[in-house]
């Protein structure tokens, strides 16, 4: 199985609860068997959804924005069986970085 992790905290590894809490999940599947990467949002560049629906029109599934999630994290996306997203919760809810980075990958193919 395929683990992919989207961290979407702004803090660094070592003072991130986030980070903590997603890596002890991580160190039990890589036990069980596992492959497990993760990765950082807050090093990528992730433009925020225009609402355009290129996706869903005209692109077959692709944001019609050319950044980081087209060009890197939406392939990590698709390549995994599971993907764990572990965000700090802002107000009760997921910070906007990991919003963002759900809004954009577009429908789901069929």
């Amino acid at each position: 199985m395929n683990i992919v992790a989207f961290n979407s905290s702004p803090r660094d590894n070592k003072t991130s609860k986030t980070e903590l809490i997603l890596q002890k999940f991580l160190e039990g599947a890589r036990q069980a068997g596992a492959a497990a990467e993760t990765l950082y949002l807050r090093q990528y560049r992730i433009k925020h959804c225009l609402g355009c629906f290129g996706c869903w029109l005209h692109n077959k599934g692709r944001c019609v924005q050319q950044d980081d999630m087209t060009g890197e994290l939406f392939g990590h996306l698709l390549e995994a069986d599971l993907a764990v997203l572990a965000t700090p919760l802002y107000h009760f809810n997921m910070n906007a970085r990991m919003k963002s980075f759900i809004e954009r990958p577009g429908p789901p193919r069929s």
